[in-house]
């Protein structure tokens, strides 16, 4: 037990403390030490001491008290720093608890989130194969597929130049094949020779040009047409040349060669206008027919003299004639002109005995009036009006 620790612990402090009194000298505090006495010497010793053994015991009262009362303090303190630091202790292992549970939520937490990393860096790994996987079949489908379209593309080609062959092939066939078209130098000079050799007997050839109007307004001459007595007849499409080649030109200039037609000299000035070129030898074939034809047009002398239908209101006339390629159409309409244009040439010259005066008057008349320019259709007029006042006059 405790207490009596401190009791025997309290008296050996009190022997001690006597000890110390009486090597000191306090013999009238101290007893000396205790002889081996009977119990009537003690009697006597203890009436003799009695005040000081009872001071004595007072103080050992006292001092066992106090003890008592400090033990007690000191076991109330340590019981309550006991219940604090046991509080306290519970506190930190309750910390220590919380800490070790959030270190193996952590830890686990941690492990899922290496795991959650790995497997996503395991399916970032599959998804870049796959996608180089899926690039290089891209790749390979697109380098296919750009074969594929380069080959089609190459066979659409070939395709839409043979269906343009074949095109051409018929439309040549369902053409006349008296009537050539010259669209670069070379077919322009073999159908020069052409014309040159058809063209025997009267040195003329029939004569027209085409381009596009737009009100008043026109462009630069896009065909030319020039038709011999037989029948042949050359289209020459200027527009795509670039110019007037120097065979065409020649014979435009050739004032042996005639170049009949109706209003040609509108066509000759027009074209001396966009081409600078001058012609010779032009000849309006109203100035060789009776004078009741002079207001007539190509269309209405075809119909009188020859019988022959021209259809000039179908708006042919007006139509593109710088397309890439000329219609079939278009291309009989042009042909037409020059060749009716020699046909009423020849009809002229055939039956001049019936005329007001022959075709070679007339063309020598308008040779020596204009030498080697042309005739407008309003010169004509006013010669026809003052011809006529002269035969009014005689009469």
């Amino acid at each position: 037990m405790e207490w009596f620790g401190w009791l025997i612990f309290a008296f050996e402090m009190c022997g001690k403390f006597f000890d110390f009194l009486n090597r000191q000298g306090f013999n009238s505090l101290c007893l000396p030490p205790p002889p081996k006495i009977s119990c009537e010497t003690f009697c006597v010793y203890f009436d003799r001491y009695k005040i000081s053994m009872l001071i004595l015991f007072a103080i050992f009262a006292i001092v066992f008290v106090f003890l008592i009362l400090l033990w007690i303090s000191h076991k109330k303190r340590m019981n309550f720093e006991i219940c604090y630091w046991d509080s306290e202790i519970k506190k930190l292992q309750l910390i220590l608890h919380d800490l070790r549970r959030l270190k193996d939520e952590a830890e686990e937490e941690t492990m899922l989130r290496d795991s959650k990393i790995n497997q996503l860096q395991l399916n970032l790994q599959n998804l870049r194969r796959h996608y180089r996987r899926l690039k290089d079949e891209t790749e390979e489908e697109t380098m296919l597929r750009d074969s594929k379209i380069n080959q089609l593309q190459l066979n659409l080609q070939n395709l839409r130049q043979l269906n343009s062959k074949l095109k051409d092939d018929a439309e040549r066939e369902k053409r006349p094949k008296n009537i050539e078209i010259a669209s670069d130098i070379d077919s322009c000079n073999s159908i020069i020779d052409r014309l040159k050799s058809f063209d025997t007997e009267y040195r003329a050839l029939g004569f027209d040009c085409e381009w596009i109007a737009s009100g008043q307004r026109r462009s630069r001459v896009a065909l030319i047409q020039l038709a011999t007595a037989s029948g042949i007849c050359g289209l020459f499409r200027i527009n795509k040349i670039g110019h007037v080649p120097d065979t065409l030109k020649d014979v435009l200039k050739d004032k042996t060669i005639r170049k009949v037609g109706v209003n040609s000299a509108l066509d000759a000035r027009y074209l001396r206008m966009d081409y600078n070129v001058e012609m010779s030898s032009v000849l309006d074939l109203r100035s060789i027919a009776p004078e009741w034809c002079f207001d007539m047009g190509l269309e209405r002398m075809a119909k009188k003299f020859l019988n022959i239908e021209l259809d000039k209101k179908s708006g042919i006339s007006y139509s593109n004639w710088e397309n890439s390629e000329l219609t079939n159409e278009q291309i009989d309409y042009a042909a037409k002109d020059a060749i009716v244009g020699i046909k009423l040439y020849n009809y002229f010259n055939k039956h001049c005995d019936q005329m007001t005066q022959t075709a070679e008057d007339c063309y020598a008349c308008m040779l020596e009036n204009l030498n080697t320019n042309t005739e407008t259709t309003q010169g004509l007029r006013r010669r026809r009006r003052r011809k006529k006042k002269k035969t009014a006059a005689v009469v």
